[in-house]
């Protein structure tokens, strides 16, 4: 004969390892969330930088007067040189010379600078823009190819977390 007021011990493991099913796919889909959560977050941080760097770029090649220049110095560190009128530190459309490179810094961490010089007055401002660049490298377009001579269109890629990004600018038509 059954008791009816409880429930028997079969009852209550069923129902238990039911939970049990619906808890394990629970935890599955909420730590699935956080893992996508934090993709994006790092995409978004890296997408943040990109646009900034590359919008500072682009303000910078806009305003260039003269030729780019890319040079090496004797530690192997490449330089894109050129003056522009856009200046982050001087008021006026005053030239000054911007030079874009990575260096290591004293704790030997990697980071793209940029330089800016007072054509007028020879002061120097340099800023780390980010430590998240491991490489650039600059192009520029002639008679329907990219190559390595500086022309008036310059192609940047950024290589950041092992991805590269690019974007094209045309300075002022000389």
């Amino acid at each position: 004969m059954r008791n009816k007021g409880g429930f028997t011990l079969l009852e209550v493991l069923v129902a238990v390892a039911i939970a049990a099913v619906i808890m394990a796919g629970a935890y599955k889909i909420f730590s699935n969330l956080i893992l996508i959560r934090e993709h994006f977050k790092g995409k978004k941080d890296k997408i943040e930088i990109i646009a900034k760097m590359v919008l500072l770029m682009q303000a910078d090649i806009r305003g260039k007067v003269g030729k780019f220049i890319v040079r090496k110095d004797d530690e192997g560190v490449t330089y894109l040189e050129f003056t522009t009128t856009h200046s982050l530190f001087f008021s006026g459309a005053v030239p000054v010379k911007i030079s874009y490179f990575l260096k290591k810094d004293e704790n030997n961490r990697q980071y793209l600078y940029r330089k800016e010089t007072d054509v007028a007055s020879g002061i120097d401002l340099c800023i780390p823009l980010t430590n998240m660049v491991q490489g650039i490298g600059y192009k520029f377009y002639l008679h329907n190819h990219w190559q390595d001579t500086p022309t008036n269109l310059i192609q940047v890629c950024f290589k950041i977390r092992s991805e590269t990004y690019c974007f094209a600018q045309r300075g002022i038509v000389e």
